[in-house]
């Protein structure tokens, strides 16, 4: 999101945060149950939701709704990624 900033809570099972870093690479992290996490705008990320998980999230700052923004290349990065190739990339 280009204004937007993200809070994110993870209330049941697990969530894998995908991050596209400066230097166009993909970085995994994964939450658990109980963990709260913000990622800040202009921070190219997807989520993974795995089977299970209740999440909740708020979007905060001064945008338009319209604020979200593509990045082919992270969806290249995490397409076909499997949950089991997410649980071994983040260990």
């Amino acid at each position: 999101h280009e204004q937007y900033d993200e809070l994110y809570v993870v209330q049941e099972g697990q969530v894998a945060l995908a991050i596209l870093n400066d230097h166009e690479q993909l970085q995994l992290k994964l939450y658990a149950e109980t963990d709260v996490f913000i990622v800040p705008h202009h921070t190219i990320h997807n989520i993974f939701q795995f089977a299970g998980a209740v999440t909740h999230n708020i979007k905060y700052g001064a945008s338009e709704p319209s604020d979200w923004l593509a990045s082919p290349t992270l969806d290249q990065l995490v397409k076909g990624l499997s949950a089991a190739d997410i649980l071994h990339l983040t260990k």
